[in-house]
């Protein structure tokens, strides 16, 4: 089973203003993902869950249905 760990950050540049979301792997030598969306961050966590080697009929503990968040 694939575990990954990330730091989720949401922030915005002033009260009022729309929210941002950075997306940090915690693995060596990664690269921040920023969204505009939450929409957009769940398609990313989807699509990087549904790349695993986790048979989708056998769901684990960690399991997460994203699209139904979408």
């Amino acid at each position: 089973m694939r575990q990954d760990s990330y730091l989720l950050r949401f922030w915005r540049t002033a009260q009022g203003r729309e929210w941002r979301i950075t997306l940090i792997p915690i693995v060596p030598d990664t690269v921040e993902q920023h969204f505009v969306s939450v929409d957009d961050l769940f398609r990313r966590l989807y699509d990087a869950y549904q790349s695993t080697d986790t048979p989708t009929n056998e769901p684990t503990s960690n399991a997460v249905d994203a699209k139904s968040q979408l």
